[in-house]
């Protein structure tokens, strides 16, 4: 077997500007994930979700995106709609505040 320096070969070959036109694509493919466009009839279904549950004072569980990652899950009651910072006041099990922006969010379940 070959034993060789993988990419660590080719990077003496990149011109500076490659390797910072490589970062910037990077970079771009990172903000465009986290910036995605919402499907329309997505969009409305969550908004029906969270309406329902502020009329019935219901639980959910909101799943949330966390930086780059999804996974933060966020259980209890909405308090309110604030529409000049573009999130919702929900209050959690434990009866502490919680804030969750409406960019953030990825799913939304009744529990």
């Amino acid at each position: 077997m070959i034993k060789d320096r993988g990419s660590l070969k080719w990077t003496s070959m990149m011109l500076p500007e490659h390797v910072k036109q490589l970062r910037e694509w990077e970079r771009e493919d990172r903000d465009t994930a986290e910036n995605r466009e919402w499907d329309e009839q997505l969009l409305e279904e969550m908004n029906q979700q969270i309406l329902l549950a502020m009329e019935e004072a219901g639980r959910v569980e909101i799943m949330c995106r966390d930086g780059a990652l999804t996974g933060k899950r966020v259980r209890g009651s909405i308090h309110y709609y604030d529409p000049y910072r573009r999130m919702l006041r929900m209050v959690d099990e434990a009866g502490g505040r919680q804030d969750v922006y409406l960019q953030t969010i990825v799913a939304i379940a009744h529990l």
